[in-house]
């Protein structure tokens, strides 16, 4: 089949989005399948030569340097950023659905032959993928069109009062016109089915899959490592502060000692909150180079979002490509995540995000991170597009 896919992360290097997006292109090429991608275009030094499969056409959104010019002026200066916050706030008013909503009247169409299209695949974040996606249909009224939302807006945390109530709104106008509806999260899914019944039926649950597979025999050193890659922000309720203590406190008397690595953005508070020997920070790494990452990792993080939430970080997929234990920290061991985690079998272990579970669970935590667990194929590229070609 000719493919177009639409999505405005995908070259930008620093996003969950923008992997899952082009490890499902990699999958529906894997297939045979030709794949054009329409997408918005980002400073080079934002970007990832890693994150480019298929065809790519461009569309320039924004004057980048414009943008970063003045952003720089304004961080420097308290009064500007107090009025910048003001502004922000004002301006989400009318940056809808998102700050890349200029692409919906921007985008070059005359950069492709609409009709040889047999599917169309359009994939937030940032929403706005969906409303280019909007105006492409309207051209080809009879193309059959898949909306992918790594995230579902109305519960979107970045979003409060008029804005959540115009999305209210614009969410089910918008689910309304597509073929079929794909969320990553199984719990997800079952709210928005019950949210819009009479769409329920076009709605599923397909996981994202991995990039690459990685299979290696995990290190038995003098050292432990249990590494997290990925950003960690207060705001999204992803606590390790109890992990680190037990660390700690396992480490004054063992000889073995564990360490934490933390590859990727965090916030200066946590970095602060986490000072010790045991917690090593490194700057965010580009796709390819997780490999060498994950060989070194006797386990690999991943914390759940605030509880409440029905989403699942994308690490865990990426994850699950590795031959590394997974160490799942949960809000809730009995929640409808927690389910879904248990599904995946021994390569994951399970603990409450507490300091009393984390300690009594520590002699079989390391214990198990010696073993090889291989990777789960079942989420691999291809698999994950055969999923969603077949809806």
């Amino acid at each position: 089949m000719n493919i177009l896919y639409v999505t405005n992360f995908y070259s930008y290097r620093d996003s969950s989005a923008a992997v899952r997006n082009n490890a499902l292109v990699k999958g529906l090429l894997e297939l045979g399948h030709n794949v054009d991608v329409q997408t918005v275009r980002f400073p080079e030094d934002k970007t990832s030569p890693d994150l480019s499969f298929g065809n790519i056409f461009y569309t320039d959104v924004f004057n980048w340097s414009t943008r970063q010019s003045i952003g720089a002026k304004v961080a420097s200066n308290k009064l500007l950023s107090f009025l910048r916050d003001i502004y922000v706030s004002l301006r989400k008013y009318g940056e809808f659905p998102d700050k890349f909503h200029g692409w919906i009247k921007k985008i070059n169409l005359n950069q492709i032959s609409l009709s040889e299209y047999d599917l169309m695949i359009s994939s937030s974040d940032g929403k706005t993928s969906h409303f280019v996606a909007e105006r492409i249909k309207r051209q080809m009224p009879g193309i059959k069109w898949i909306q992918i939302w790594g995230d579902p807006w109305y519960d979107d945390l970045n979003y409060s009062g008029i804005s959540k109530l115009r999305i209210k709104v614009a969410e089910k106008k918008i689910l309304q016109k597509a073929d079929e509806i794909i969320y990553i999260s199984e719990p997800t899914t079952e709210l928005l089915q019950k949210r819009y019944p009479v769409l329920s039926t076009k709605i599923h649950f397909v996981p994202r899959s991995y990039m690459y597979e990685y299979s290696y025999e995990v290190c038995d050193n003098e050292e432990m490592h249990i590494i997290y890659t990925g950003t960690i922000r207060s705001f999204y309720g992803r606590n390790i502060s109890s992990l680190t203590d037990v660390i700690a406190t396992y480490n004054e008397t063992s000889k073995k000692k564990i360490y934490l690595d933390i590859y990727g953005s965090v916030d200066d508070d946590i970095i602060k909150s986490l000072s010790t020997d045991y917690v090593v920070f490194h700057e965010g790494v580009d796709v390819k180079q997780l490999g060498d990452i994950y060989r070194g990792a006797n386990a690999l993080l991943y914390v759940s979002n605030k509880a409440g939430s029905t989403q699942i970080p994308g690490k865990l997929y990426d994850y699950l490509g590795t031959s590394s234990l997974v160490l799942c920290l949960m809000n809730d061991v009995n929640d409808r995540i927690a389910e879904y985690i248990k599904t995946l079998g021994e390569k994951c272990i399970m603990i409450q995000n507490d300091v009393e579970h984390i300690t009594e669970s520590l002699p079989e935590l390391v214990a198990r991170m010696s073993k090889d667990y291989q990777p789960i194929k079942g989420f691999s590229p291809i698999e994950i597009a055969k999923k969603i070609i077949t809806i």
